[in-house]
Parts: structure tokens; sequence; C-alpha cells
């Protein structure tokens, strides 16, 4: 099997309620491609398009309506710290001056091309007020003259999605990550899976495995070449491989003197990886070349999410344990001549800040095992 890090999209964003029960899943290799293209792509409801609507599931677009009417600004009025505005809609917002101005949209303050600020934080006045402040006839546009004579231009539409209420932030929220879903051993009858020639030709099929792995957080992917250097070819379609302390990529084999019981025929308990690592890469992927032929070799995933958002439910005094108490994870060894020896100091569980709730566990957001008897090679 080879390993490797790689960088693509992280799972993350709101928990929800349910039970957490393990699943057992394997994956063999030598899908042949027909077989893989059959097998289609079937995921959590948000990502499968047709095949969703045949199985009569129902979820909200991933891409924006551009059809939607555009927000229009009925009037203006300033505030001691902020302009308040208020839509064609009767609904109203504020927002803070140096807020306004530390975001103007002109070519002097905003490099438009790389979407970045021009405006240095020295030349902002935080006690900066506007002179004159007027809607545009069709209400798509707030211009804004301020005391020293800059103008800024605002569209509604912008202004409106930046608006600081509860309900666009949470509109927000949801639109910059897609929700994710939890899940238990009924994914069991609906792993997600995509064809690996598909992956490097279609960028359709790309995007959904992006979107799974934001959804649900694995995909198991068929239809790979038995040789290494696959990894590397799905990686640079998408993203780039990080390299770890076992380097870019690697082979997990038995080994002599193994650095790591990955390299060894015993069997793997539930684990998430790397936890030593302060900035972890975001996916793990794994190429099984050769699977083992004896007793064991399957794999074991279970979501870390839903299993901590029960233990919260269950055992809030045992949760309470793991996010407060501080513990080393600490990786020494060498391997492959390169020597190492790499801690960090964590809680087990890390909440949301903003939230409270769990936000992942210290290592990488599912949990993995092999079962007894074998790892596959």
């Amino acid at each position: 099997m080879q390993a490797g890090w790689h960088s693509l999209l992280r799972r993350g964003g709101r928990i929800l309620r349910d039970s957490a029960v393990l699943m057992w899943t394997s994956a063999s290799i030598g899908t042949t491609y027909v077989r893989a293209k059959q097998m289609a792509f079937f995921a959590a409801p948000a990502l499968s398009g047709k095949l969703l609507k045949r199985n009569n599931y129902t979820s909200p677009s991933v891409t924006p309506d551009l059809n939607r009417p555009r927000t229009e600004l009925a009037s203006v009025s300033q505030g001691h710290n902020t302009l308040k505005v208020r839509w064609r809609d009767g609904e109203s917002d504020e927002f803070p001056y140096v807020w306004l101005r530390d975001n103007c949209q002109c070519p002097a303050c905003f490099l438009r091309s790389a979407s970045s600020r021009l405006l240095r934080v020295a030349d902002l006045a935080m006690d900066v007020r506007p002179r004159e402040v007027q809607v545009s006839k069709d209400g798509y546009f707030l211009q804004v003259v301020w005391e020293n004579g800059h103008e800024s231009t605002y569209e509604a539409d912008w202004l409106n999605e930046r608006a600081f209420n509860t309900r666009q932030q949470s509109v927000y929220n949801n639109t910059y990550r897609l929700r994710p879903e939890l899940w238990d051993s009924n994914m069991s009858q609906r792993i997600p899976r995509a064809s690996f020639d598909e992956l490097m030709e279609d960028d359709a099929a790309l995007l959904k495995l992006l979107e799974c792995m934001e959804v649900l957080g694995f995909t198991v992917v068929s239809g790979a070449r038995r040789e290494e250097g696959e990894l590397q070819r799905l990686s640079e379609r998408a993203s780039h491989l990080v390299p770890s302390n076992y380097g870019t990529t690697f082979i997990v084999k038995d080994k002599n003197d193994a650095s790591n019981v990955a390299y060894t025929s015993h069997g793997l308990d539930l684990h998430c990886d790397l936890v030593c690592l302060h900035y972890k890469p975001c996916v793990q992927l794994l190429h099984c070349i050769t699977q083992f032929s004896g007793d064991g070799g399957d794999s074991i995933l279970a979501d870390s999410h839903r299993v901590a958002v029960q233990m919260r439910e269950l055992y809030p005094q045992k949760f309470r344990f793991l996010t407060d108490v501080l513990v080393n994870f600490r990786d020494v060894a060498t391997d492959e001549g390169f020597q190492f020896d790499i801690i960090a100091r964590r809680p087990m569980i890390r909440r949301d800040p903003h939230h409270g709730q769990p936000a992942r566990p210290p290592r990488q957001n599912g949990l993995q095992g092999h079962r007894r008897g074998g790892t596959p090679a």
C-alpha cells in the first residue's frame, strides 16, 4: 500500500446529533473501468445530481442561483459610528464606518485581479467618517464620499452578503463550505465511490470527489493501476502532495525494526494520523497495490465527529475531561535513514471556539483501523 497526505479540502462545520456506530468496509483492487463507471458516484444527498433525483433525494444547490433578483437599497442614514442601511424588502443593517473604509473597492484601495486590498492599515483612521452618502437611483449601489474627499462605491449585493446580522452570517457560513453529514453503520449501504479514470478525465467527477470529501470525509476510488505513482497523478489533478516526516509518499509493508506499527503485521485499532504535527495536511490518500491474501486486511472506518457528539450527550463529564486535559502526542523513530522526534501537546478533542461544538480529533477527521490478523500490503 502506498500512502500520502494530500492538501485538498478540510472537512468541518456544524455538528449534527445522532448515535455513533462503527462501519466495516473493504475496497478490493482490480475494479475495471466499465464496472467503475457503473458504480457511478453515490455519496451524500448534496453530491450526485441525476442519481439523487432517481432516488428521490433533494438538496440545495452547491452553486449560487445566478437568476436570483439583485439586492436593492432603499435608503441610508448616518449614525454615530455606523452607516444605517435599509433594504427594499424592509430589512435594515448597520455597517461600521471604519469597516466600510477598510473595504473600499476602488482601484486605489483594492487590486481586483488578486482580490486583495491595497490600503495600508497605517493609512486607515479609526475615527473616519463620511461627508456624503448616496444611494443610486436603481438601488444597486451605495456611494460614499469620505471627509478627506476619497470616494468609495459598494454594490448592494456585495454589502448584503457581508451584513453582520445573524441570518446573513448563517447564509454566508453555509455558502463558503458545504455542510458535513455525520454517518454511522448505515453508510456501508452507500459507500461513496469514484472511478480513477473518470477523476483524471472529467472535471465534474473531480468536483464531486472534492464535495464528498468535504461532506463525508472519505471516498473509495477504484480503477487505479497497481503500481506506484498513481497517488501523485490524482494529487496533481486537484492540488499537490504535502510531505510529512515519513516523506511525501511511502510504502506501507511489513518491515524489520519498524518505525511505525503500520509497518508490521499487527492489526491496527481505530486511529488518526500525524497527531504530533502542528500543521497537518488535510486529506490522506491510501493506494492498495497488493491486497493481503491471508486473514485480515479489512479496513474499518468510523466518523469521529459523530463519536464526539454522542460522547458529549451520553457522558458529558468524560467528554469535558477529553476536551480539557492536555496530552503529549510524540513520534520518535528513524525511518529510511531520517531520524525524527516530533511532539505536540493538545487535548484529545478540540472544541469549536465559536460554538463550543466538537471541532475535530487531534489528528485527522476520520478514524481508521485494520482488522486483526494483517494489514493491506
